[in-house]
């Protein structure tokens, strides 16, 4: 992983204007624990391309794993409404919903939406189990 991240750490110095690099290396951060670095990334992804909905779910994580509950909400609900029938969309919505304490009924009508949308998801059903 740490030469992926390199690799997209040289690619964003080279072509900062493309946001995939961007998205892959703030992926890989988020994948290697480094939630900062990776909101960093994915934030400059996502305001080269505001449109990419993998990068607002992605940066949702990132804010949650940091505690950053607002931020994290605005960025789930930001990645539902570009694409509204994202199974795991729905699923870190409910986990940033649990996260910040909000009612169970809210938490389980977007684990419903998650399950009728993938009944595999496997966010969804670990967030179940918890709850």
């Amino acid at each position: 992983m740490k030469e992926a991240i390199s690799s997209f750490r040289r690619a964003v110095a080279v072509r900062s204007h493309d946001w995939r690099g961007h998205f892959f290396l703030g992926s890989c951060l988020l994948e290697t624990g480094d939630a900062a670095g990776a909101i960093k990334a994915l934030g400059e992804c996502a305001k080269i391309n505001p449109n990419h909905a993998e990068s607002w779910r992605r940066l949702a994580v990132a804010f949650g794993k940091l505690g950053r509950i607002g931020e994290a909400r605005q960025a789930i609900d930001r990645a539902l409404e570009l694409e509204p029938n994202h199974s795991d969309g729905w699923a870190i919505r409910a986990a940033v919903l649990f996260q910040s304490r909000e009612a169970s009924a809210d938490i389980r009508e977007c684990l419903t939406k998650a399950r009728q949308l993938d009944p595999a998801n496997d966010r969804a059903r670990q967030l179940e189990a918890m709850i």
